[in-house]
């Protein structure tokens, strides 16, 4: 979702996969096919424990930045 009213502006197709980093599983969120603005955005997350999980963002299959999400 983005800005204040939650305008749902980027949609992505999300599965289990094997990391581009280092091929072990993590949780894709895959831009290619759904958004024309972030298409050529993938972001890996895993969860390291309870509702704290740790992303990196790949421009094509270069990594371009870490993030974390808390929920």
């Amino acid at each position: 979702m983005i800005s204040p009213f939650g305008i749902a502006a980027i949609v992505a197709r999300v599965y289990k996969a094997e990391s581009w980093f280092d091929g072990k599983g993590c949780i894709v969120l895959d831009y290619s096919e759904t958004s024309i603005v972030a298409g050529w955005i993938r972001d890996e997350i895993r969860m390291i424990e309870s509702a704290i999980y740790l992303g990196q963002v790949f421009g094509g299959r270069n990594r371009l930045f870490h993030f974390a999400l808390h929920f």
